[in-house]
């Protein structure tokens, strides 16, 4: 018995695999491969072996009538490239289920929280501290309460995104590299001056707090540093502002404390807020991890 082994080559003396077509440039005529086209009904009604020929592909022209759209049709419902994959004809083209696939498996994790019950507008406030000093950010989410909290959330790892006993913003190992956005936004009486800042701070959630007053002590890695300047308005009770802290970069050291917010004032004068909003967005997760 004598073996052969070849390799066929189509405008090239050197092909790479079994067989390789290699197109002449410039194409002087139209340049491809036809593989054998028929409609979804002799597709479906061809006598194809289960194993043999797994694999075979072909056109279909038209989709099969709806009769032979089951067992193995069941996908020929329309026009396009289908392949034998032993025990049906799948198509190559169907980007939408891949898509629906993809999305089952990747989605958006963020909440937005908003304590109306501790520091309702107008009652209990929140005190920033004279600079330099800190205050940490300790508000209570879902608590019961007159007014009802402002809970937001997409969860879909369906982890501990707060800490109301430690005022942590908390982040499973997964999500170590990713790169998340902090919102936080403060209700304040409106202000005559453009003077008048605040100061919010990031820590790790090591930092050491005093338990009395929750002013920062020490410890703990500084992640932002940011001001925001209250704006002097006219016409309005209270009015809101907010400051965004992005990007910050998902570190192991977050994943094994989360993230404090802390707020300063500057000067000698400090600033009563309300209602603190506090938003993460962690971005898109893999939910199979």
């Amino acid at each position: 018995m004598v073996g052969i082994d070849a390799q066929v080559g189509i405008n090239t003396a050197a092909p790479a695999t079994t067989l390789e077509i290699v197109a002449k440039s410039p194409a002087t005529h139209v340049e491809g491969i036809l593989i054998p086209k028929l409609t979804g009904d002799q597709i479906f009604n061809m006598p194809i072996t289960p194993a043999s020929n797994e694999g075979n592909l072909v056109y279909a022209i038209s989709p099969a009538s709806v009769s032979n759209q089951t067992g193995v049709g069941v996908n020929l419902t329309e026009k396009g490239y289908f392949y034998w994959d032993g025990s049906a004809w799948v198509s190559i083209a169907n980007n939408t289920t891949i898509i629906n696939n993809i999305l089952a498996l990747v989605k958006p994790m963020n909440f937005a929280y908003g304590d109306n019950n501790d520091f309702p507008q107008g009652g209990t406030f929140f005190n920033s501290p004279h600079s330099p000093d800190l205050k940490l950010l300790n508000p209570i989410y879902g608590n019961a309460g007159g007014t009802p909290d402002l809970i937001l959330e997409s969860n879909p790892l369906n982890v501990q995104m707060w800490d109301n006993a430690t005022s942590t913003i908390k982040f499973p190992q997964q999500l170590k590299g990713y790169a998340i956005t902090i919102n936080v936004s403060l209700k304040y009486q409106q202000v005559s001056s453009n003077s008048l800042s605040t100061r919010l701070v990031a820590y790790t959630g090591d930092a050491l707090t005093d338990g009395a007053t929750g002013f920062y002590i020490s410890g703990g890695t500084k992640i932002k540093d940011l001001f925001f300047k209250l704006n002097a308005t006219s016409g309005f009770t209270y009015v809101r502002d907010e400051l965004v802290m992005s990007p910050v970069i998902v570190t192991q050291e977050i994943v094994d404390h989360g993230i404090k917010i802390f707020v300063g004032g500057t000067g000698n004068t400090h600033i009563e807020y309300y209602e603190p909003v506090i938003s993460v967005n962690y971005g898109v997760v893999n939910t199979t991890l």
